[in-house]
């Protein structure tokens, strides 16, 4: 039977940097030897991504550079929230911020997506967001470089089986899935 393993102490701090992110050495006691082990860890505060749709059924996508891959992706709005802020607000004021659109109809479609449940404690919740409307200019945060893309859904959800996409936008798709075809934006054909 698998057991939980037991924390031995406190995080020790190894970096801290932008948005929370943080790189800590977190020791636990392996219930099958008794022995303790370390494990570096890497995370941030928890956040949000969006599958948002317009009022005429495209997908708002954002282009941007990654630094961490050293290339130019596709993915879905997506941030942290602020301290004391709720996810819900969090996605609206991110997907306001990155391509000056509000959402009309905001809806949870998971308790959260694990980062990488082996080395990150960082959770993010998933939302669709229907009947968005353009409101404002774009303000992303300063060290964002984003350009607004907007998209068929099944196109989306092609670059999402076919090009390589982070794994958060692939979660807030498969999860969007059962709203997208309620609404008839899509069709089991869609999926195949």
């Amino acid at each position: 039977m698998v057991q939980q393993w037991e924390q031995q102490g406190e995080d020790r701090i190894l970096q801290e940097g932008y948005v929370g992110k943080r790189f800590v050495q977190r020791l636990f006691i392996n219930p099958r030897t008794g022995k303790t082990v370390d494990f570096d860890l890497f995370g941030r505060r928890n956040g949000a991504i969006v599958f948002p749709v317009t009022e005429d059924g495209k997908v708002i996508v954002v282009q941007q550079f990654r630094q961490g891959i050293m290339g130019i992706t596709l993915e879905l709005p997506a941030g942290v929230a602020r301290s004391g802020e709720d996810m819900a607000a969090a996605i609206s004021r991110e997907l306001r911020e990155e391509t000056g659109y509000e959402p009309g109809n905001l809806l949870s479609t998971s308790q959260g997506v694990c980062m990488d449940a082996t080395s990150s404690w960082t959770v993010d919740r998933t939302f669709v967001a229907f009947d968005c409307k353009l409101a404002a200019e774009a303000a992303a945060d300063p060290n964002e470089q984003i350009e607004v893309v907007l998209m068929s859904v099944e196109e989306w959800i092609v670059r999402t089986r076919e090009e390589p996409m982070d794994s958060g936008s692939v979660a807030a798709t498969l999860y969007a899935i059962p709203y997208l075809l309620r609404r008839g934006l899509i069709t089991a054909q869609t999926l195949m």
